[in-house]
């Protein structure tokens, strides 16, 4: 019998190398997990700055929808941060069979107020650039401290930061300006999301704010939102794993989506 597969999707900037500790206790209980890597975001800095903004949010799912089909059974979604939104964009699809979904800090989808005040602050810079839309959005250490870790030991914000990668300018402009977008590339289709649904974020979350995610956890019918009580947007790493692993183990089990070697 095949194991129970779970699919990370990874945020903005980020590799299917980042993961850190996550794949660990995932597959400590009981879990296959898979870590696949957006388009474009598995080369050097300087050759993922050149080609990254060619990307969109439609081909990032295109490509995570063929990655699932390939599974021997329907997979879980893990997303974090775009990932979370990303991960409700696959459920969505009607040709996408999915578990069940784990969104950690999703990002806002179509239709959802996104420009509360630190938010905007994390990316007010690239939009001042003109055609800001095909450029690669750069991470940037002092807001990367500020907004995503700014609860995190200073030693693995700085580890997690020498590891990024430049963002797609389209695929945010898609997210970010989903009005002007005339695919409408961010919107859900809530009723596809008819799986149990797990919305958990940090309380002191700046890149992403907390009503972001309870306004996500809202639009579904199955879903659970929780808050790990201090976290920021980092809250699936470092001193935030294990508070908030435990909430995702105790989801899991109530919705009876624990492998049964667990």
């Amino acid at each position: 019998m095949a194991k129970q597969p779970i699919v990370l999707i990874h945020g903005t900037w980020a590799t299917g190398n980042l993961w850190r500790e996550v794949p660990e206790t995932l597959e400590a209980l009981g879990f296959e997990v898979h870590t696949p890597t957006l388009r474009h975001h598995d080369h050097d800095f300087d050759t993922v700055r050149r080609t990254v903004s060619t990307a969109s949010l439609t081909d990032y799912v295109d490509d995570l929808v063929a990655y699932c089909r390939t599974l021997p059974v329907p997979p879980l979604l893990l997303g974090h941060s775009l990932g979370g939104l990303l991960a409700q964009l696959v459920a969505s699809r009607p040709e996408t069979e999915i578990a069940g979904l784990i969104l950690a800090s999703p990002a806002p989808s179509a239709g959802m107020f996104n420009m509360y005040p630190s938010m905007t602050r994390m990316f007010f810079v690239h939009h001042l650039h003109p055609l800001f839309w095909r450029r690669p959005v750069m991470p940037d250490r002092k807001m990367f401290g500020w907004g995503v870790m700014n609860e995190q030991d200073p030693g693995v914000r700085d580890e997690i930061f020498e590891q990024l990668v430049p963002e797609s300018g389209r695929a945010y402009f898609q997210l970010v300006f989903w009005y002007l977008d005339p695919s409408q590339a961010a919107r859900v289709d809530d009723r596809q999301i008819t799986m149990p649904t797990l919305v958990i974020n940090g309380t002191k979350d700046r890149i992403v704010v907390p009503r972001v995610s309870r306004l996500t956890a809202a639009r579904f019918e199955r879903a659970t939102h929780r808050e790990v009580e201090g976290a920021d947007h980092s809250l699936l790493w470092g001193r935030f794993h294990r508070p908030t692993f435990g909430v995702i183990e105790e989801w899991l089990g109530e919705n009876s989506l624990l492998p049964v070697a667990a």
